[in-house]
């Protein structure tokens, strides 16, 4: 082939590029590596598209020859493979000499501070966030930078980043957020500008039916199918979905584990299908292909989702549900499902979704989960003898202001410690040297991350769990719960500051010691505590008795009843519209 003719093909490659089509793209560079196997800019832009096309097998088959390229984007492109491959530690090599080549390139910067944060050095994550954000000026990044820096602990550098520059990454918003409104806010800059109106996809959805004579078909969607939160959490609700009614499919963006939970989801008569490797024109057709009536967001703006489809209406119904409290602010997720509680009445206008409450508390439960076993404090090197505070919530919902109050607990009781979680060495580290600053750095001590049982058994050492404000624990407070702990918790004017609060409610927990009004008032409930330690053995020992006797604080029965009620009156909703709008 003549230069003058792989100079034209090259031209034409990246007219595609530009409209969008990467596979077109793909095969005009095929082309041209077929004459040039070892033109760099053939294999750079190839790797690039077939990286968006999620080509994994031709991207195996490339990477020998990207590794040896002396560029920037060979190596970032390297390392972007090998990432997505799990293999975290290779990535963050190639991402550093693609540094070391360019280091201004926003693209290397952001796969570098990502891939740092997942490696558990969030403070040198965020160093290089931050980097990229003062070149990109993106409020976004200095989000990102700054919940890199929480999750550090390092809160003078977060309070910093946050005071100095408009900064939104939702995720992180609502752990500092104080009102609803500032996390509708944030979600509405985050999300994509293009608005559908509902409207305009009544006419293109082909699977309407009625549900006399046909199953309702549900998709959950979600990047955490293994032993994750989401899915302990959620595990009874497909074990006890009604399947002669409803026809249920997990859209799986993430891998297996292998775990007993993704072992019990497999036994389900839903059906998997795993779309990490696929892309989003293949997955959007599939979801239409299989005429999903409601698709149900677990993820929101955490973890491995896919919310770009939702975005792009996948299906007619789309519900937030579960994985992130608080509104997505993009007109094409329709309902949030909540309860009175984490969504009072005087906040539904803070929602660009629709609300559905379900009765008494949102979460749900397992009601196979393992319960406390007979233990030792000596096993986990706890101290005897005292009365142990513990919080093991992730280290970016610890603010400074949480912080500083457990430390005025500690200064101002006797025989008492504090349990946190070591989620990483630099929280750790910041904690030690801010605990110290109080003179209480004695009284602290850190677990690491334990498997599923012996965590349960741990929490159920300690006396009280010291919920964390405004981001509460979630399924950490359920943990406790269910462990036999109760939850000192200070609801505020947000879903994610009253989840704790909901939860307490539903144990059957005594509100009025357990549910603090004001910094104040929560500092005066935790002394009262540790001074009435007979009190909160009567919680712990109410609660064992809700396990023991009754099978834990909530019939996961009823609650998968309700849910389905739920979605059947979303999608009667919709049909009553679909026939108003003419149709």
């Amino acid at each position: 082939m003549l230069e003058k003719e792989a100079a034209d093909l090259f031209r034409e490659a990246l007219h595609f590029e530009e409209v969008g089509n990467k596979l077109a793209a793909s095969q005009i560079y095929e082309q041209l590596l077929h004459y040039f196997p070892a033109r760099s800019s053939v294999l750079i832009n190839l790797s690039e598209n077939y990286i968006s096309l999620k080509n994994d097998e031709r991207l195996k088959e490339l990477l020998p020859k990207l590794e040896v390229i002396q560029h920037p984007l060979a190596k970032l492109n390297a390392g972007t493979i090998y990432y997505n491959q799990q293999k975290r530690n290779i990535a963050l090599e190639f991402f550093q000499k693609a540094f070391d080549l360019d280091p201004n390139n926003q693209e290397i910067l952001q796969s570098l501070a990502v891939c740092l944060f997942k490696l558990k050095k969030p403070q040198l994550a965020a160093e290089f966030a931050e980097k990229l954000a003062y070149l990109s000026t993106s409020p976004i990044d200095f989000g990102r930078a700054a919940y890199y820096y929480a999750s550090a602990c390092d809160w003078p550098n977060e309070l910093r980043i946050r005071n100095l520059t408009t900064s939104i990454f939702p995720f992180f918003g609502i752990s500092r957020n104080l009102y609803e409104h500032q996390n509708l806010s944030d979600a509405e800059a985050y999300a994509p500008k293009e608005k559908v109106s509902l409207a305009l996809n009544f006419d293109s959805y082909v699977g309407l039916h009625d549900l006399n004579s046909h199953k309702l078909r549900i998709g959950y969607l979600c990047g955490e199918f293994r032993e994750h939160a989401t899915l302990k959490l959620l595990i009874s609700v497909f074990e006890h979905h009604a399947h002669e009614t409803f026809e249920v499919f997990y859209f799986d963006n993430g891998i297996s584990d292998n775990s007993i939970y993704r072992q019990r989801l497999e036994a389900t008569s839903g059906t998997i299908i795993s779309i990490r490797d696929k892309s989003d024109a293949y997955v959007l057709a599939e979801i239409k292909r299989l005429k999903i009536d409601l698709l149900i967001n677990l993820n929101g703006y955490f973890g491995n989702g896919r919310n770009e489809l939702f975005f792009e209406r996948a299906a007619p119904i789309q519900v937030s549900y579960l994985g992130y409290p608080a509104t997505l602010g993009h007109p094409n997720i329709d309902y949030l499902i909540a309860d009175s509680v984490t969504i009072p009445d005087e906040n539904l206008h803070y929602f660009t979704e629709r609300i559905y409450r379900l009765p008494l508390c949102y979460q749900p439960n397992d009601d196979k989960r393992p319960k406390a076993r007979p233990t030792t404090r000596e096993k986990y090197g706890l101290p005897e003898g005292l009365f142990i505070f513990c919080c093991l919530n992730n280290s970016y919902k610890l603010t400074r202001d949480t912080f500083e109050a457990w430390a005025t607990i500690l200064q101002k009781s006797v025989n008492t410690s504090l349990l946190l979680l070591a989620d990483n060495d630099d929280a750790k580290r910041n904690i030690i040297e801010a605990a110290e600053a109080f003179n209480v750095g004695d009284r602290i001590c850190f677990i690491e991350r334990l498997p599923t049982l012996d965590y349960v058994d741990l929490l159920s050492l300690c006396d009280l769990f010291l919920d964390t404000f405004p981001y509460n624990a979630h399924t950490t407070a359920s943990d406790a719960l269910w462990a036999g702990t109760p939850i000192l918790t200070m609801p505020g004017e947000t879903f994610p500051s009253r989840v704790a609060h909901s939860l307490i409610l539903r144990a059957g927990l005594d509100a009025e010691l357990y549910v603090a009004s004001s910094r104040q008032d929560y500092i005066s409930k935790a002394l009262f505590l540790t001074e009435n330690p007979q009190i909160v053995e009567k919680s712990k020992a109410f609660m064992r008795t809700k396990i023991d006797i009754e099978g834990g604080f909530v019939d996961m029965l009823t609650y998968t009843k309700h849910l389905e009620e739920a979605y059947i009156s979303m999608f009667q909703t919709y049909l009553k519209e679909w026939k108003k709008n003419g149709q």
